[in-house]
């Protein structure tokens, strides 16, 4: 129900509960389809796994902001430019990449995107000094004939309340490895979705509905599976997360990483330690022993 945020999701063996801000709903299985950051700020009873808790509280999410701008006519391509540009944002120049955006019906427009600590500056601007400084950048750019435009139009995510920025979560150094599978990982009744859970174009409407039409697949399995067909259930099959295949992975990874810093540390020790040339060779000898053994 649009305009109905949700505080609280409640479970049990049998059933969910979904409370908003006006109502309660009871239902069988519940699919969470807003970006983990967002997903955050839900309320659940029991709390969510401790992995999966980990994970939504550590996913922050990008700051972009898009404009786009219309001309009468595509007067770059007129001048052999394609539209797209590629600058190193600046305090002058706010756009980093901008794109041709004419439309199927061949209105004339260029897209484009401020981000990353640039669009936090100037997200601080006047919409005024904003507009002014893309235009005199596209001037730079393409020529004089960017100064006459139709209309222009921006979008900060940043400051929309259900959004919070753009255009995806992103995980830490080091998270992928451990807690990529309690992404799309169900808790319970609870089935996540929405496009930072996609196998595919990640970060795109694409990605959204492949993770759309898994969660849904996810949720007949469990209240209504007969209704499956073999392709769906295969199709289910290939995108459940790998739990065990990423544990052994981790557990690997994990040691691996032990064993390099043992014998750095060892490594290390052994040469400020080492005062004769004999002395040295023999420590060596015996971490590459240790090592042999860890392997």
């Amino acid at each position: 129900r649009l305009g109905s945020a949700v505080t609280t999701i409640w479970q049990d063996a049998e059933w969910a509960r979904v409370t908003t801000n006006n109502d309660t709903f009871l239902c069988r299985a519940v699919i969470v389809t807003c970006p983990p950051h967002l997903a955050a700020k839900i309320q659940y009873q029991p709390p969510l796994p401790s992995m999966r808790e980990f994970l939504t509280q550590n996913m922050p999410v990008g700051h972009m902001m898009k404009f786009i701008i219309t001309y009468q006519t595509a007067f770059w391509k007129e001048k052999g430019f394609s539209g797209e540009i590629v600058t190193g944002s600046s305090s002058e120049c706010p756009f980093c990449i901008t794109y041709d955006a004419t439309s199927p019906r061949g209105n004339p427009a260029l897209v484009g995107f401020f981000a990353g600590h640039l669009a936090s500056h100037w997200s601080e601007k006047e919409a005024g000094e904003r507009r002014e400084a893309v235009v005199s950048s596209l001037v730079k750019y393409l020529g004089p004939e960017a100064a006459v435009y139709i209309h222009y139009e921006e979008k900060d995510w940043a400051k929309e309340e259900y959004s919070g920025g753009c255009p995806v979560n992103v995980m830490a150094p080091g998270f992928l490895t451990y807690y990529h599978p309690s992404l799309r990982k169900p808790c319970g009744r609870i089935h996540w979705a929405g496009t930072e859970t996609a196998t595919q174009w990640c970060g795109y409407m694409s990605g959204a509905v492949q993770a759309g039409q898994r969660a849904a697949l996810e949720v007949l399995a469990e209240v209504c599976h007969v209704v499956l067909t073999s392709e769906e259930q295969e199709a289910l099959h290939n995108q459940t997360p790998k739990s065990a295949g990423m544990q052994t992975t981790c557990k690997l990874r994990s040691l691996f990483t032990g064993k390099s810093v043992m014998v750095a540390t060892l490594t290390i020790t052994a040469v400020l330690l080492a005062r004769r040339q004999n002395v040295f060779t023999n420590i060596a000898t015996r971490l590459t022993n240790i090592f042999n053994k860890l392997a």
